[in-house]
């Protein structure tokens, strides 16, 4: 363990029917050279296998702990796990996904140590569960790669800024570790109840960051399945975790914008919180845009009325809905 028997890194793993995909992760993480390693499982009401599952790997492995709760989505999942974080340093990983290689924990954490980092963001490789979905989308063969060098610790506001203007920009969390600490003085968490929580979440720790360093190193593998957020239908609440983001985003940069002014390349991770609104709206039919227009609160309508309609009515033609 670390510093009076304290981990180095807790290790949050949310977990929703994960029975396929729960023993290669696992695996993955109690394989690490880092051997201080808090192993935090929080089975999210899940209805196959997965719960025996986790007790049978917390028996095998003390590092593990299994913590359960009814279904209540992975942001409530990645926060229950974070509350009971001990480590320096936190990480989040998705239980069908697994870590890199056997150094990388023990390297991530010790360039955070040498450097006072507040975050620490590398690149992941893709890994497509079959053939037929590595031809639907071929967008994500390269999407988690970073092909470029950075300078040693910069800013939050810099890093967005230089990974935006060379299109290496990436939001999933298990391409980042963070400083515990860091998160704790900055009360940060994943907001609860959306989709696409990833991409607030990631805005809001790069943005208020300080030291931040960027690895080509490939932190984890990605998996590319059938039925996630990803590759799933698109529905109203896409629209609504996009323009939750958009709007989450603008609040921030009003609040900091004394001690944090932004150049436009950084304030376009906010901007395209909007594209993606509008791309998910042009997608839905008549019956999800009622239920988007049901769900959506005054704030929300005004905003989707300001950023986001005029963009969608365009794509429209894109996707036969005009």
């Amino acid at each position: 363990m670390g510093l009076f028997g304290r981990p180095e890194l807790s290790v949050v793993i949310p977990c929703y029917n994960a029975e396929r995909y729960i023993d290669a992760c696992l695996s993955s993480v109690c394989g690490q050279a880092l051997s201080a390693v808090q192993i935090l499982c929080v089975d999210d009401g899940s209805t196959d296998g997965t719960a025996e599952a986790l007790l049978r790997w917390q028996k095998r492995d003390g590092r593990i702990r299994v913590i359960r709760q009814e279904n209540r989505g992975v942001s409530a999942a990645r926060n229950a796990g974070l509350r009971l974080a001990r480590g320096t340093f936190v990480y989040f990983l998705d239980s069908d996904d697994e870590i890199a290689d056997r150094e990388t924990l023990a390297e991530c954490c010790r360039q955070m140590r040498e450097n006072r980092t507040d975050v620490l963001v590398g690149a992941a490789r893709t890994v497509y569960e079959s053939d037929e979905l590595a031809r639907r989308y071929p967008e994500f063969a390269h999407r988690y790669e970073i092909a470029l060098d950075y300078p040693g610790v910069m800013t939050g506001l810099q890093a967005i800024g230089a990974l935006r203007t060379n299109r290496e920009w990436t939001v999933p969390p298990a391409t980042k570790v963070l400083r515990r600490s860091y998160l704790k003085q900055n009360r940060l968490a994943f907001p609860e109840g959306i989709i696409h929580e990833d991409g607030l979440f990631t805005f809001r720790a790069f943005y208020l960051a300080e030291r931040v360093q960027v690895t080509r190193r490939a932190l984890y593998l990605r998996r590319i399945r059938e039925d996630s957020i990803m590759t799933g239908r698109v529905t109203h609440r896409n629209t609504l975790g996009y323009l939750t983001n958009l709007i989450e985003g603008l609040r921030l940069m009003e609040k900091y914008r004394g001690s944090k002014p932004i150049s436009p390349v950084t304030g376009s991770s906010v901007s395209a919180a909007a594209h993606m609104a509008a791309e998910s709206y042009a997608q839905l039919d008549a019956d999800e845009r009622s239920a988007l227009k049901r769900a959506m609160t005054e704030e929300q309508r005004f905003y989707f009325a300001a950023f986001v309609r005029r963009e969608a009515k365009l794509l429209e033609e894109k996707y036969g809905r005009g």
